[in-house]
């Protein structure tokens, strides 16, 4: 009878676990401010526009990023850079009358797996940012750490939890990348330079 009721137990364990996708995240709205008196093109790492992240809890939750990195991203650099410029992979980088280059990739994320329903779980997302200057010397590069905390849900609202860390941990990374964007001293040493 033990025996049984385990197996039953069992069976109907993996049969609630599924796999979940997230993939309809809002963009990052930037915070007003002064952008810095510069033209830049915005690079999007190989990839980056395909970014996919598969979190393995009691359920397999696959989160499309890259539309997402893409859309804020642009936002970010607009926010930060008084002209942007974003060329295509056909177009030729480099083009006249930018001061620099500003590459964004994808370095990772994790989601930590809590012991209840109603624990929290965190979720983070790391990107780096490097700004080359007209002639390609290296000015700054910035690993940035995003974080999304949320309750891990159950079996009727797990997937709502994680897309809700995920959008907060999208939220946390682009705010931050934007503060550091205005505020790093060798972005501010650089566009005071004349953007070289």
């Amino acid at each position: 009878m033990i025996r049984s009721t385990l197996l039953v137990l069992t069976l109907l364990a993996q049969s609630c676990a599924m796999t979940r996708t997230i993939d309809d995240l809002d963009p990052f709205e930037p915070a007003a401010g002064f952008p810095h008196a510069a033209a830049v093109e915005l690079v999007l790492a190989p990839g980056l526009a395909e970014t996919v992240v598969r979190v393995e809890l009691a359920d397999t939750f696959v989160a499309h990023l890259g539309p997402t990195l893409v859309v804020d991203a642009e936002a970010t650099i607009r926010a930060a850079f008084a002209q942007v410029s974003l060329p295509t992979p056909e177009e030729k980088r480099g083009a006249a009358g930018k001061h620099g280059t500003l590459t964004l990739r994808f370095v990772g994320s994790a989601t930590d797996a809590s012991l209840g329903a109603f624990s929290d779980a965190t979720t983070t997302i790391d990107i780096e940012w490097t700004l080359e200057g007209r002639s390609g010397d290296l000015v700054w590069v910035g690993t940035i750490r995003g974080t999304g905390v949320a309750a891990s849900g159950n079996a009727f609202n797990a997937r709502s939890k994680a897309e809700k860390r995920f959008q907060l941990a999208l939220d946390d990374v682009f705010a931050k990348s934007l503060e550091t964007l205005r505020t790093a001293p060798e972005i501010r040493a650089w566009v005071a330079g004349g953007t070289r």
